[in-house]
């Protein structure tokens, strides 16, 4: 093995055996017209592309093998794709189910074979207010935002429905001294809910 030192760190190259890597033919190349859309996210298998308007909140999801396409509402955020592609999840002001009586911005995921909304009910939030922003590909984990303007809290949080477990981001991290507390609103989740990125000042 080959090692280089780095700082404090090494990283170590392991010679491994040689691969062969055999050439497969690609499937035939699909063109879709998207004049005035930003692509937003593709399905793991390639059917399905995700794209917001340039010029306003217009979401569209193409069918790639049926070359179909429809509509999403406008969202508050920018809706996305799950790697599957079975199901995207969004966060709206609209009141796309029947559950839906508030006038606040929920979270839904819409299934795209069945064409429904499936309203997203957060935790309690113990006094602040909870925003479902993210959730990974096998929906067992959910992203949180919290706010209280009482105690200027303002974090994220991952949340696992199946126990009820909120972890917060800024009763993990040390806050810088003399400030008011770690404060973030920008979480990212892996795929697989196992790991979660924030960003926290």
């Amino acid at each position: 093995p080959l090692a280089i030192a780095m700082g404090s760190s090494t990283l170590v190259f392991v010679t491994a055996a040689p691969t062969i890597v055999h050439a497969v033919p690609t499937p035939p190349v699909r063109q879709v017209s998207v004049d005035g859309l930003l692509p937003l996210g593709m399905s793991a298998d390639g059917r399905f592309v995700l794209t917001r308007g340039l010029g306003g909140p217009t979401f569209r999801l193409d069918d790639l093998v049926n070359e179909t396409s429809i509509s999403l509402p406008d969202t508050w955020r920018d809706p996305v794709l799950l790697d599957s592609g079975l199901k995207i999840f969004l966060t709206s002001f609209e009141q796309l189910v029947p559950g839906d009586t508030d006038f606040d911005v929920d979270a839904y995921l819409y299934t795209i074979a069945s064409s429904s909304y499936q309203l997203l009910n957060p935790p309690a939030g113990g006094g602040d207010s909870v925003a479902i922003v993210g959730i990974s590909d096998d929906e067992s984990t959910w992203a949180l935002h919290l706010t209280n303007g009482g105690s200027l809290r303002n974090t994220t949080a991952v949340y696992v429905p199946t126990t009820g477990v909120v972890t917060a981001f800024d009763t993990l991290i040390p806050p810088t001294p003399g400030s008011i507390g770690n404060q973030s609103t920008i979480i990212q989740l892996s795929n697989d809910g196992r790991f979660a990125a924030t960003v926290s000042t």
